[in-house]
């Protein structure tokens, strides 16, 4: 066993080991730096050595054998006392950890123990699904022979059947190449037939243009007419109602004069009276005239609106017409469609033969 020695920088074996023993009672494992915070100084060049002397006798003094009168090292006087019932302590407290962590091993073994029970059942258990498992691969591989074996049953049927199929298709090119004639036949009469209605289309056409020209020309000269004649109405009216208002104006006049010269300008008032009563005369004629006028221009202007129903319906006929042609063109299309089908059949049918 190591010597027991005191250190010169100021730090003596024993502190160290009852800082280690107090951390051991703690249940804190003694370190160096432990140690030195334990303490409160010393560097751990001087802490390391006496550290591994306490650890070199902790098993002894687990035993009870460190301090024997042969092998125990003498302390200090002053601090035998201390020492001993701090190593008393110290030794009560490891043996109750040492129990702890014998109970704690065996309770760490036990529960090995039962995994690895558990683990053994758990190996028996894949064992029995493993052998199930290889049971139904065994089933599964017999009904897949047999179904094997049917499917070269049915496999030589469909042979079988792709040859009547061969034969069938080399009846049905027949039947297209046929089909193929008459459907060019059709085509060709279907075009004429097109080429002759858009002929009649065009003229037809031609004709409405130049009838919707000449209406048109003729809405626009009635309407310009129409206008003109509004605006020789509506002048002399504007002349009509000038001249009535002067005429008021004159009359006012008049009266007031007649007020400041009652006696003398009574025949004078007669006069006015009746050039009012004229006025009035020439303004209800006027507005008759104007009443006239404008029945008129209703008249030409539904005769207008009559020539544009005329114009619309013509123009319904035409888009009619431009229906009828869209249609022809869809029915082409169909056409072309059913050749094109035919004839890719045939190809099909070819590179199948």
């Amino acid at each position: 066993m190591m010597q027991l020695k005191s250190s010169g920088r100021g730090i003596q074996q024993e502190d160290v080991w009852k800082a280690a023993d107090e951390l051991l009672l703690e249940g804190q494992r003694p370190t160096i730096e432990r140690i030195r915070l334990r303490i409160g100084r010393g560097s751990p060049n001087t802490i390391s050595p006496m550290l591994e002397n306490w650890f070199a006798i902790l098993g002894k003094r687990i035993n009870g054998t460190a301090f024997t009168q042969e092998n125990t090292p003498a302390p200090p006087e002053p601090v035998e006392q201390a020492i001993r019932h701090t190593w008393t302590l110290a030794l009560e407290q490891a043996t109750k950890v040492v129990n702890q962590t014998v109970k704690s091993q065996q309770e760490e073994n036990e529960h090995a123990r039962k995994m690895l029970d558990d683990d053994k059942k758990a190996f028996e258990h894949s064992k029995q699904l493993h052998e199930a498992a290889l049971q139904e691969q065994e089933k599964l591989l017999a009904t897949v022979t047999a179904q094997l074996h049917d499917t070269k049953i049915i496999l030589a049927q469909r042979n079988r059947e792709y040859e009547s199929l061969n034969n069938e298709a080399g009846r049905l090119k027949i039947q297209i190449a046929d089909l193929l004639a008459e459907n060019k036949a059709q085509q060709e009469a279907a075009e004429q037939a097109l080429e002759n209605v858009n002929r009649l289309h065009t003229k037809e056409r031609e004709g409405l243009e130049v009838r919707f020209r000449s209406l048109e020309l003729r809405s626009v000269s009635e309407i310009d007419r129409a206008r003109q004649e509004t605006k020789l109405v509506q002048q002399k009216l504007e002349q009509s109602l000038k001249a009535h208002t002067q005429s008021e104006q004159a009359l006012k006049n008049q009266l007031e004069e007649a007020y400041e010269k009652q006696r003398q300008l009574t025949q004078v008032n007669e006069i006015g009276r009746l050039n009012l009563k004229a006025a009035q005369d020439e303004n209800h004629l006027l507005a008759i005239q104007f009443e006239q006028y404008k029945s008129q221009n209703e008249q030409r202007f539904q005769h207008l609106e009559q020539e544009n129903e005329t114009l619309k319906g013509a123009l319904a006929r035409q888009q009619q017409n431009l229906a009828l042609q869209q249609e022809m063109a869809q029915l082409l299309e169909k056409i072309n469609a059913i050749t094109l089908t035919s004839i890719d059949k045939t190809d099909k049918s070819s590179l199948n033969k």
